[in-house]
């Protein structure tokens, strides 16, 4: 449980792209909600003149569950690392999922096994044009990152960033997510080389077993968080152990052969 000597509780808040420390005094489901009605405040626009505004909302943990009574607060304090998500009702899923779109990792484009990319000078376009050049409706979602190395700096928004996602591609689009960090397992927080070729294999030959991509995926979203570095292969992503680099173009090929 993630409790400081001044029995306060630590968790962290994601909300409108930005992750946010706060301590609670106790696990009171009303103490959490007051902390989540400041940060909405304090990330209001300038334009924005509403006073004494009470914001709706609701409040997920780190295991995609809503938050609605002091027993479920408890034991999202279980985990070893606690996360709570906070979605708005009204817009906010409109405006991630055009986020998201714009920052979109490699697809396979299945009529032709070319890899596509999202332009980052068209941010500007039109919601319709973004539509047509990136539609996406069953990815497989593949989330990788390693925060603990060897002899590498320790990275601990690596745990963060993998929860963000898990969080947007599970809750907001309702995608099957598969991840290599666990909140509830320390472990999880490194990642050895040996470890991700298991993880990509394993999915991968799920892939090609299933009577030829049986749950009819579209695209591949593939997303690693930690070191990386860039070599004559091109750029590389570092695993726990430090002398082991997994180019992204090895990725890519494994992905893009055989699964049409």
């Amino acid at each position: 449980m993630n409790q400081n000597k001044k029995m306060s509780y630590k968790a962290f808040v994601y909300f409108e792209k930005k992750m946010h420390r706060v301590l609670l005094a106790s696990l009171k489901l009303k103490r959490l909600e007051k902390k989540v009605v400041e940060i909405i405040n304090s990330t209001k626009n300038d334009n924005d003149k509403t006073v004494n505004y009470t914001p709706r909302f609701k409040i997920v943990d780190n295991n995609s569950r809503e938050i609605t009574n002091d027993k479920q607060l408890k034991t999202a304090f279980n985990a070893e690392d606690v996360f709570f998500f906070v979605h708005p009702i009204g817009m906010f899923y409109l405006l991630i999922l055009k986020l998201i779109k714009i920052t979109m990792i490699d697809t396979i484009d299945n009529s032709n096994n070319e890899m596509k990319y999202p332009e980052d000078e068209k941010i500007e376009e039109e919601e319709e044009d973004i539509d047509e050049h990136h539609s996406i409706l069953n990815p497989l979602v593949l989330l990788t990152g390693a925060a603990e190395y060897k002899n590498l700096k320790y990275l601990p928004g690596v745990k963060v960033d993998l929860m963000k996602f898990r969080n947007l591609f599970e809750d907001v689009y309702g995608y099957e997510v598969h991840c290599t960090y666990d909140p509830n397992k320390h472990e999880t927080e490194s990642l050895t080389f040996n470890e991700l070729n298991i993880f990509l294999t394993h999915h991968y030959s799920n892939l090609i077993k299933t009577n030829n991509n049986e749950k009819n995926y579209d695209s591949l979203i593939f997303i690693w968080c930690g070191h990386g570095n860039t070599t004559e292969e091109g750029d590389t992503l570092i695993t726990s152990d430090d002398d082991n680099y997994k180019p992204f173009k090895k990725i890519q090929e494994l992905f893009t052969s055989d699964t049409n």
